[in-house]
């Protein structure tokens, strides 16, 4: 049985405590238990899982949080605005291009290479185990130590409706397809699917369980 994750996004929600033993914790954003049987079922098993309704927050405090759930060998993955390098030692983040842009002061535009070179001196800074920089329309790239940048082209069609709570889906599924026993590489190829079909929908929206298995089979 795999840890149970927790997934947090700064400037954050008041804390819960979670109420369920799979429970993925995650401020601000949708949020998923995942069963044990479908731990072992990768990536399409997170999109089975059953809707949550506890959210957990580090409350701003960045070492605190680290600390708290390092401390009991709990996988952390972080979705923060523009402040994304106070993190260090964490699981995974997921910031986009313009957070990647401020928090080293370098416009990356179509420069693939700078993009490159910047997530993974990030991974290495940060003492991540994985990095997932969302680009948009250009979809994403996954990071890991010793591998090449993995490019993911966007979900779906680049006709985006609405890009609200974009960055929360992505991180909820990417987390979520952790707990499932994904790799990083396939949690990330689920959170891009997932992001794809909320950007589709007008205002604050979700992605239903049905609406992400229809997505994953005609992929």
């Amino acid at each position: 049985m795999l840890p149970r994750p927790r997934s947090f996004d700064s400037p954050s929600a008041p804390a819960a405590r979670p109420r369920h033993p799979h429970q993925i914790a995650c401020a601000g954003c949708a949020v998923a238990r995942a069963s044990p049987a479908n731990r072992t079922r990768g990536s399409r098993a997170a999109a089975e899982a059953r809707p949550a309704d506890a959210p957990a927050a580090d409350g701003g405090r960045p070492r605190l949080a680290r600390r708290r759930y390092r401390s009991r060998r709990l996988p952390v993955t972080v979705d923060s605005r523009y402040d994304v390098l106070s993190y260090t030692g964490v699981t995974a983040a997921t910031p986009n291009e313009p957070e990647i842009e401020a928090a080293f002061g370098q416009p990356i535009g179509d420069n693939l290479e700078l993009l490159d070179r910047l997530g993974m001196k990030m991974l290495r800074r940060q003492s991540l185990q994985a990095l997932v920089i969302t680009r948009g329309r250009e979809g994403m790239v996954v990071f890991e130590p010793h591998q090449k940048p993995r490019r993911l082209p966007i979900f779906g069609s680049d006709q985006v409706a609405d890009v609200t709570g974009a960055g929360d889906t992505v991180v909820a599924a990417f987390t979520l397809a952790l707990a499932a026993g994904a790799s990083f590489v396939h949690a990330a190829m689920l959170a891009n699917c997932a992001g794809g079909l909320v950007v589709m929908k007008s205002g604050t929206a979700t992605v239903a369980r049905r609406e992400l298995e229809e997505a994953l089979r005609n992929a």
